[in-house]
């Protein structure tokens, strides 16, 4: 026969088994903790990409836009991502002669000159957010600026007016305003 209970036996039996429970009962705890705050934080990414009026993808609105004559694109295609504090884009567009430019850049909002690449006049970009719904930028190409970027959205957050001036060799400006369709 077994051993029979003492009463030191039992108390030792009855702490393991609450202890073990309360283990559990802290790691489904923790575990609720952790999922809580997971989706939380994935409910405030989102919560703040769609309060972003930026955010997605942006069409050409050929009839509306206005190039200065030879500087005309048939197709400009925009994706914006909200990356951190700033801003992730990828612009696909064609000329009017068909030659395609695929341009990506991303950066902050606070003035510093980040990488932009494929870009045939510019190696750097830098950003200043006016406010929720305007963009400034300016593009440089070894330090000196080349183009000037005005993005604002509509009150309804279906266009996407971007106010450009590209500063030529000599110091001339061309401005074209280019209208962007939500998509």
């Amino acid at each position: 026969m077994g051993r029979p209970f003492t009463s030191c036996s039992l108390k030792t039996y009855m702490l393991t088994i609450t202890s073990k429970f309360k283990g559990e009962k802290e790691m489904r705890k923790n575990i609720l903790v952790v999922m809580t705050g997971i989706l939380v934080l994935a409910l405030a990414t989102i919560a703040i990409a769609a309060e972003d009026p930026f955010v997605g993808t942006w069409k050409l609105n050929a009839e509306k836009t206005k190039f200065p004559p030879g500087q005309e694109m048939k197709s400009y295609v925009i994706k914006w991502e909200k990356n951190g504090s700033g801003y992730r884009n990828v612009i696909d567009m064609t000329g009017a002669t068909n030659v395609a430019f695929h341009v990506e850049f991303a950066g902050q909002e606070e003035g510093v000159d980040y990488p932009i690449t494929g870009n045939p006049i510019a190696n750097t970009i830098s950003f200043k957010k006016i406010d929720t719904n305007t963009v400034e930028a300016t593009l440089k190409r070894t330090g000196t600026a080349v183009a000037r970027l005005q993005s604002s959205i509509s009150a309804d957050g279906k266009t996407l007016t971007i106010l450009q001036t590209i500063i030529g060799a000599s110091g001339i400006e061309t401005a074209s305003t280019i209208i962007l369709d939500k998509q």
